[in-house]
């Protein structure tokens, strides 16, 4: 494929005021699920981009993405439109696997927003955990004498 163009073309997606915004519902107590709005499909339903354990890059529809929980967009910064879009389809052709700690829903947003790879979710883990254990190391060794 050429351009997003041609991408939404192939995939009967039609441009809405929300195309290339980032979007998120809850998804357990501490983390959220991300994806990426692409559009309306020929029914009206919204179509989104997201990364998902099973499925890995696909498109789905704003239903599906819900899984029953309430949304939200997240207001994060991103590039342009097009760019957003075509990074999110090209995710979708490369079809890489799911991983949680190397390309989870959010390394996928993130790549498509702004075309680096980050998850809060996950690096927000890791620090807690090596806080944790610093913070045991330094205190085992306070308790010897």
């Amino acid at each position: 494929m050429a351009n997003v163009y041609d991408y939404l073309r192939a995939y009967n997606i039609k441009l809405t005021q929300h195309s290339g915004m980032e979007i998120a519902r809850g998804k357990g107590p501490f983390y959220t699920h991300t994806g990426i709005v692409l559009g309306d499909d020929p029914y009206g339903n919204s179509m989104v981009f997201h990364n998902y354990p099973g499925t890995g890059p696909s498109i789905v529809t704003l239903n599906a993405f819900r899984n029953g929980k309430s949304w939200q967009f997240t207001g994060r910064d991103s590039d342009s439109r097009d760019i957003v879009l075509l990074r999110s389809f090209l995710q979708v052709d490369k079809a890489k696997g799911y991983s949680l700690l190397d390309y989870n829903c959010h390394h996928a947003s993130s790549l498509s927003r702004k075309g680096k790879s980050a998850s809060h979710g996950v690096n927000n883990t890791f620090g807690v955990l090596a806080f944790v254990a610093l913070a045991a190391m330094l205190s085992g060794g306070e308790n010897k004498r």
